[in-house]
C-alpha cells in the first residue's frame, strides 16, 4: 500500500517535489517485518543476480531464522 501511495503521487501529475516520511518504532513487529523483507530482497537479488548459488536447504534455513526472529 505504501508503494502504491507513492506511485499514485506521480501518476496524478505531481510536478512539485514530494517528501514521504515513514515512522517505525524500534523493536515493533513492523520493524522486524521490515528486516525480514530486506533479507528476502537481498536473497532474491543474490539468487536472481547470479552472484551466488543458494541451495533449497539454505533458503529453508533462512526462512526458519526469519520466523524465529519475528516471534522472539
Amino acid at each position: 500500500m505504501e508503494n502504491q501511495a507513492v506511485d499514485r503521487i506521480h501518476r496524478l501529475g505531481q510536478t512539485k517535489p514530494v517528501n514521504t516520511v515513514k515512522f517505525i518504532i524500534k523493536g515493533s513487529i513492523e520493524h522486524k517485518l521490515l528486516e525480514v523483507q530486506q533479507k528476502k530482497m537481498d536473497l532474491a537479488n543474490l539468487t536472481l543476480g547470479g552472484k551466488g548459488y543458494t541451495t533449497k536447504a539454505e533458503i529453508m534455513k533462512r526462512r526458519e531464522d526469519e520466523l524465529r526472529h519475528l516471534f522472539n
